[in-house]
């Protein structure tokens, strides 16, 4: 796996996620196209999606969810989960809200 720096009171959200981790991404399918060895993508649309439906019945309407503890309930990470997010956002089906402690995200 990889590492990103830490974030300063895990105040984690989609966007800030994907800055540090797109140029990690981009190596990964450069490293692909250089290579005859099978490289696992970060970026396959059916593995999204499959976590997008994950995290949607694992959410609860009425209530939010820090980036943390939808990683831990749903047992998807990183990337995988910012990408998964994004495509929610985009459909409208969640929504992202920056409060005191941080970034929080709820079903529309």
């Amino acid at each position: 796996m990889y590492s990103t720096l830490p974030l300063k009171r895990e105040k984690k959200d989609v966007f800030t996620h994907l800055k540090r981790t797109i140029p990690f991404i981009l190596s990964f399918t450069f490293a692909k196209e250089q290579s005859s060895k099978t490289i696992p993508m970060a970026l396959n649309i059916h593995t999204i999606r499959n976590n997008a439906e994950k995290i949607v019945s694992s959410m609860k309407r009425g209530y939010q969810y820090s980036m943390n503890k939808l990683e831990e309930i749903t047992r998807i990470s990183g990337t995988q989960l910012c990408l998964a997010l994004l495509v929610l956002i985009k459909e409208h089906k969640v929504e992202q809200y920056l409060i005191d402690d941080g970034v929080r995200y709820a079903l529309c």
